[in-house]
């Protein structure tokens, strides 16, 4: 509704404006509550099931503890969402110790956590072309100190990178330079500019192009360099005199080959479309005081949202499920771990059975 201050009526919106204002409404409420939540309870019940096999004495290489890093960044962002359900749910929407900072602090390490799964991606990666070039080098390389300070320094890049989301939008108002203090020496300089617009979009850019621009490029050149790897490595077929193997070894390669080039091509797909759009909204959110004014833009908001919890989800899908190996281990520890329940269960049985057995008396028998 919109008041007219020079007269005493009251002029009601057109019917199709309070329709698409109302149609918004319900799909962003709808996003971040039923989407959300089913986005939470499969991301991490994904991510614990790729927790269980990354973390078995039999997969504990560098790059499986790198995507068991992977997987705690996920989870963590996963959970992180779940005051956001509650939020439009109504249950913490009146809360003042989520309305007076702790809304900021979570937004903060959302993104924090989103960078570091990010970056660990792309160390995953490196892994994987190091060992697909020297794999008899690189196959007696342990998790050592260095490798776990490596994973350290990571997430504190992360964290220096991303702290502008953890300071409350309002304080970025009033004082556009305290989010750039991590990203510049010299911003004692700043404010004596004539035009500090021109520095500050600058700077604007910064998350985005290490967030997303870096490692996607870094991602292709990787992946690229992943396949090329896989056809150099590859059993020279002219050495073979047996045809039937000669041919059955082709076949084998090219469909190795092809897999290999569908998921890199999937990964990068998948890569660009659930961050890139969060990205640009971030930057045209930033350069515009009054973005949030508009309901296409919140609806924007909403779905670039949806867009980056779901490509946590596809982590655990694109990077785990994927490979056979995988999903054989992930097979045998559930039955494992469902066999040591049920035989812990039987047991318990059989020890009150015979309790009740040895408690009867003698004349009933």
């Amino acid at each position: 509704m919109m008041s007219n201050t020079s007269t005493n009526s009251t002029v009601s919106a057109p019917p199709a404006v309070v329709a698409f204002d109302l149609s918004t409404l319900q799909i962003v409420m709808f996003l971040n509550t039923k989407i959300l939540l089913l986005q939470i309870v499969f991301g991490c019940g994904g991510n614990i099931l790729n927790l269980i096999v990354l973390l078995s004495r039999t997969m504990r290489s560098r790059t499986n503890l790198i995507f068991a890093a992977m997987a705690f960044a996920d989870l963590f962002f996963l959970i992180l969402h779940i005051p956001s359900v509650l939020f439009f749910i109504g249950t913490i929407r009146d809360a003042p110790w989520y309305r007076n900072g702790f809304s900021q602090v979570i937004a903060g390490m959302l993104n924090w956590s989103s960078a570091v799964s990010i970056w660990f991606m792309m160390y995953a990666t490196i892994e994987r072309v190091q060992v697909f070039r020297s794999p008899f080098r690189t196959s007696k390389r342990s998790a050592s100190t260095r490798f776990f300070l490596t994973l350290f320094f990571i997430a504190l890049f992360c964290l220096l990178l991303t702290v502008v989301h953890f300071i409350h939008p309002k304080t970025r108002a009033a004082n556009k330079y305290a989010r750039y203090v991590v990203v510049s020496l010299s911003l004692p300089l700043f404010p004596h500019k004539k035009e500090p617009n021109l520095i500050m979009t600058h700077f604007q850019f910064v998350h985005m192009i290490f967030v997303v621009i870096i490692p996607m490029v870094l991602s292709t050149s990787l992946n690229i360099l992943l396949v090329c790897a896989l056809r150099k490595n590859s059993m020279p077929l002219r050495m073979l005199n047996d045809s039937h193997v000669h041919q059955s070894l082709i076949v084998q390669r090219t469909r190795t080959e092809r897999k290999v080039t569908a998921m890199v091509t999937v990964i990068l797909s998948s890569f660009i479309a659930c961050n890139v759009p969060g990205s640009v909204v971030f930057v045209m959110k930033e350069s515009d005081d009054h973005f949030d004014d508009s309901r296409r833009h919140i609806l924007m908001q909403a779905v670039c949202n949806s867009l980056a919890v779901t490509g946590k989800v596809l982590n655990f899908l694109l990077f785990c499920l994927s490979s056979e190996h995988f999903r054989a281990l992930l097979k045998k520890r559930l039955c494992y771990l469902f066999h040591l329940h049920h035989d812990s269960s039987r047991r318990h049985n059989m020890s009150t059975t015979a309790t009740k057995t040895f408690s009867v008396p003698l004349n009933d028998l």
